[in-house]
């Protein structure tokens, strides 16, 4: 499930305090998380999750022919005594009986003269086990036509073998939202025995599990089947899930309707009943009725190809072939007007679709979606088992993707548009598509037993999606990438208390929703890739293939892969118990800090212990199945032999320390003696590892050394690694800042984007420190640091120019411009007045305009301000470029027209509504005047209450504080904090301070190092 949000698709994260010059914007509070923690997240993963509290019980009870009377609280408590998990119970016999029970799954008692306190109940989400469905016949017709789209319903019949494994009274199965036809109801075996079977005397629906039960009058008999059969029906959803409707704008202007689905990972149950868990597979036979006198060519799709029709008046039913065994969460429904592009590839056909005005835009996700499935056809067994593949674009799709077997559905940016759409978007569409197909094998073909184990599909999709890109198309460097984006960031998310394993003890609704996240999708993905290290990558891959065949179209859970694993290394010679090495990994919440300590020549000593962002965190009472202690690869380079840092590695090769050592020594005939000057040891170089790195302080300043003296001597990811552990380990309270500071001296000889992005990650005291005595010498900094790589990439992007390069343009640019590189200054200028001089002959490349625009503003003068402001209001609201442009207006340094942007948030015809908050985070980051932005929502805070309500508002006054670094300003917060207007704000306000403090505290304790750094950069001259 690609359902990562986009939070830059130009591969580059906003520098803190920069304009956001590129991508697709993300969320106020996304961004600004993003900001306050320093992350470059290339993707960002999570859902809204809805928590259900655990004591709410709610029974409902239903007959055939007797309406359900509404339950008070005090009726739930003494007729709904039992949830019964394992489904032998019948729930709410009658509905005027009460019921009770010695044993309950989620119980509610009351007394009459003693009050009581019990515990939340436990509630079991899981299904009953004693009924397993084997096949369904499911029929939808969704009616999507005319111009009221509120009156717009879908109804359906469905029939389900069943086979019973134990004997049982009820029938227990998924529905949400949905009405069912009591009289439609019915049970009867699927055998050829003469009795009727059990009939079905009511039924009750349990609204926080989600559970529609039948209940019997007698017990159905293990080892038979039987088909349960229903008709129902529902008004078409509009929150996008389920099954829901779609639209588009025709060139006409005609909204046109679709209806389409989204099932992952619980919400086919809101489009038909069914047993909706992933481990409850079935097959299917799927028919979609459509219209045809609307005068469009409306069409039907599903997870296999439609193999009849029949025609029922104005309507025809479509008939698709039998699935394979899956999960529900992986079934689809579209019916559209989309046309399609279509090949044949690997024996399958191979097409992408989309509404007809954009189908011209689909080519090159065709292009790279045929290449990357040859490469996962080619690359793993059991074959694609499904005769096509289908890629649809859809208008409003609220994850990036999802992997719905045989018909893959996308958000719109699956289309990328010639001269418009940029090279990240470009990655980004390969990307997504890689994930998606990995999912027809990960996932698809071998699903999660339960969500437990949902990083056995996210995480391999998430891995995948990178090196089968960065197989076939080696210049995007795509590991490399991974490894500085989505490493380094999901190590920061995973540095916590409040992190979570892997393998995640999930189970309600909410859980299970909350569980794709950065650990499940990217800290997977980071162990995965670990996996493929140690074992070598053709022995993994076979060794995944054993795994998949035998699982194929089964469940599992990480045991069998690991299993699998093992018996693959074992049968080839290098026996490899991959479940003593990974199944901390997966059990265990955080990562390894491994501290080296160079002890004499060919040795190194090395401790583990458990990384926090704070470590001075009071971890007491924290418990962990290993004691947070993990198996560690251990790889060693050195100042005598730095080759290693580009080795193939293969598991004999590595060095280990276990979860029974808490230290060891290694030997190695590599490592120098310490006492050689500037002899360094460099461990994980390559970073497959997934653990942090400490050094004593003399081998620190030896790497730093190395680095300023031939920084090539380390892989670009490597000198990434290099930056990310020392920074991180300062902020950890670790490492001293002089350390981490001068691990930035380097890159003033650095033109590649892997290190440059890592130095971004960690470059807040930039911020810090604007306004302050030091800010002189930094700006001096800077420009030193950023001229190399400026003047080798200057603004020049071509078609042809590869992804990564692009980003370390744009990179490289908005560092010069906004630290007064003149070269940068007048570069923009003279893009940007070649284009104001001739829009049509001149048009800008699309990656110059996340960047050109907003720096040729800083340096230009109203007219420069005024053509981007036409521009803005010339972009359509749906077009990313209009961001863009907005976003520049804010880049100017005149106060004047920082007011005048401020003054046009409150006014709907010169900013629009939708864009007016995007206005306010823009202005408030520019590091021109800060006084303004305060000054404005301060005088206009109950104004911006009403406009965009309090959760909006204190997320904007989260992230000023960000940049708040005087004493003016905390005085300024505590003053709002104490008026009247702020009574609903104490906690945004006291937040706020604390950031502000923080700010100061930062530099006073460090001021003098900063200080001392700079003046040993040769910038004495521009301070105190």
């Amino acid at each position: 499930m690609g359902e990562y949000t986009l939070s830059d698709l130009n591969g580059t994260a906003s520098m803190p305090g920069e304009k956001r010059s590129g991508g697709v914007h993300i969320s106020h509070g996304a961004a600004f998380i993003l900001v306050l923690l320093a992350v470059c997240l290339a993707v960002l993963v999570g859902l809204v999750v809805h928590l259900v509290s655990p004591g709410q019980v709610v029974c409902k009870c239903e007959t055939p022919s007797v309406a359900t009377p509404p339950l008070g609280p005090e009726e739930l408590r003494t007729r709904c005594v039992e949830l019964a998990g394992n489904g032998d119970r019948k729930l709410c016999d009658t509905c005027s009986k009460t019921t009770t029970a010695a044993t309950t799954t989620a119980a509610m008692t009351t007394s009459a003269t003693i009050p009581t306190t019990t515990p939340a109940p436990v509630i079991n989400y899981r299904l009953p086990t004693a009924i397993k469905p084997f096949h369904y016949v499911l029929e939808l017709q969704p009616e999507i036509y005319g111009d009221n789209s509120s009156l717009f319903t879908f109804s359906g019949t469905v029939s389900i073998v069943i086979n019973v494994t134990q004997a049982t009274s009820n029938v227990t199965l998924h529905k949400k939202d949905l009405m069912i036809n009591n009289d439609s109801l019915s049970l009867r075996p699927n055998d050829n025995l003469s009795d009727r079977g059990p009939s079905i005397v009511n039924t009750s629906y349990d609204e926080v599990r989600e559970f529609y039960v039948l209940h019997l009058d007698d017990d159905l008999q293990p080892g038979r089947s039987y088909v349960l059969g229903m008709s129902f029906y529902a008004k078409m959803r509009t929150d996008g899930v389920g099954l829901y409707l779609s639209s588009y704008k025709a060139d006409s202007n005609e909204t046109i309707y679709l209806a389409t689905t989204l099932f992952g990972a619980i919400h086919a149950r809101k489009a038909f009943p069914c047993f909706d868990e992933p481990a409850l597979k079935a097959t299917f036979d799927v028919t979609l009725v459509r219209k045809t006198t609307t005068g469009r060519n409306y069409r039907t799709l599903s997870n296999t190809e439609a193999v009849s029709s029949e025609i029922r008046g104005n309507y025809t039913a479509d008939t698709f072939a039998t699935t394979p065994v899956m999960s529900t969460y992986l079934l689809a429904f579209i019916i559209c007007d989309f046309e399609q592009l279509e090949n044949t590839t690997s024996n399958i056909t191979y097409r992408t679709l989309a509404r007809p005005n954009a189908i011209q835009h689909a080519v090159r996700a065709q292009r790279y979606g045929m290449d990357l499935f040859d490469w996962f056809e080619e690359t793993f067994d059991p074959d694609y088992p499904i005769t096509k593949l289908d890629n649809i674009a859809i208008p409003d799709f609220i994850y990036g993707a999802i992997e719905n077997w045989g018909l893959v559905t996308y958000r719109e940016l699956l289309l990328y548009e010639e001269g418009v759409s940029s090279v990240g978007h470009d990655a980004w569409v390969a990307e997504i598509i890689s994930h998606e197909i990995s999912h027809q094998w990960f996932g698809n073909l071998v699903s999660p037993k339960w969500w437990w184990w949902v990083w056995l599909t996210e995480s391999f999709a998430s891995f995948f999606q990178f090196l089968a890109v960065g197989t076939l198309y080696p210049e995007r460097r795509s590991i490399e990438q991974f490894t500085v984006q989505s490493m380094h960031a999901a190590m920061y998310v995973d540095g916590v208390q409040t992190s979570h394993p892997m393998t995640n003890d999930v189970e309600s609704n909410a859980e299970v929703e909350g569980s794709f996240d950065t650990i499940t999708y990217t800290k997977g993905a980071c162990v995965i890739g670990m996996m493929r290290c140690i074992m070598g990558h053709d022995l993994f891959i076979r060794g995944l293939n054993l795994y998949l065949k035998r699982h194929q179209y089964g469940v599992a859970e990480h045991k069998d892969l690991f299993n699998a694993l093992t018996e693959q290394s074992v049968a080839e010679g290098t026996p490899i118990n991959m479940t003593e090495i990974f199944e901390p990994w997966v059990t265990q919440m955080n990562y390894p800090l491994v501290t080296v300590k160079v002890t004499g020549p060919g040795t190194i000593k090395v401790r583990q212990e458990r990384y926090l962002n704070n470590m001075s965190s009071n971890t007491t009472g924290d418990t962990a199945p290993f004691g947070y202690k993990w198996t560690i690869p251990i790889t060693i380079a050195t100042s005598s032999n730095y080759s290693n840092l580009n080795k193939v590695y293969s598991y004999n090769d590595f060095a280990w320390l276990v979860t029974t050592e808490e230290e060891k020594n290694i030997s190695d005939p590599i490592i120098p003696d310490p006492s050689e000057e500037n002899s360094w040891v460099v461990v994980n170089g390559q970073q497959w590892g997934y653990y942090r790195v400490n050094y004593e302080e003399r081998n620190w300043m030896a790497l730093i050394k190395q680095l300023e003296t031939d920084h090539t001597v380390f892989l670009p990811v490597t000198r990434a690694q290099i930056v990310s552990d020392a920074w991180s380990l300062h902020d950890a309270g670790v490492l001293e800042i002089g350390i981490a500071l001068r691990t930035h001296s380097f890159l003033k000889n650095e033109i590649d984007y892997v290190p440059w992005l890592a130095f971004s990650a960690h470059s807040r005291y930039l911020t810090t420190l604007e306004r302050t005595q030091y800010y002189g010498a930094i700006r001096e900094f800077m420009k030193v640091t950023v001229k190399k790589t400026y003047n080798h990439y200057r603004m020049n992007v071509q078609t042809d120019t590869v992804p990564i390069d692009v980003y370390q343009t744009a990179r490289g640019a908005n560092y010069a411009c906004l630290y007064g590189l003149q070269e940068c200054a007048d570069d923009a200028l003279r893009v940007y007045r070649e284009l104001m001089k001739d829009p049509v002959n001149n048009r800008m490349n699309p990656d110059l305009t996340r960047f050109v625009p907003c720096n040729a503003i800083r340096y230009g003068g109203m007219a420069e301000w005024n053509f981007a402001y036409n521009r803005y209001k010339d972009q359509s609201p749906s077009e990313v470029d209009g961001f863009h442009w907005l976003n520049a207006l804010s880049c100017t340094p005149q106060p004047w027209l920082l007011q005048r942007l401020l003054d046009m948030t409150l006014d709907n015809t010169t900013v629009r509504s939708s864009d007016a908050l995007d206005n306010l985070y823009s202005v408030a980051g520019n590091a021109a005047d800060k006084v303004i932005t305060w000054n404005f929502v301060k005088n206009n805070f109950m104004t911006l209450h009403n406009k965009f309500g309090q959760g909006e508002l204190s997320r904007l006054i989260g992230y000023m504080a960000y940049f708040y670094n005087t004493g003016y300003f905390l005085n300024e917060l505590q003053s709002l904090a104490n008026t009247t207007m702020a009574e609903e704000y104490q906690t945004t306000f006291q937040e706020a301070i604390k950031t502000t403090q923080d700010n100061l505290d930062w530099l006073e304790k460090y001021g003098d190092d900063v200080k001392e750094w700079l003046t040993e950069q040769g910038f004495a001259e521009y301070l105190l």
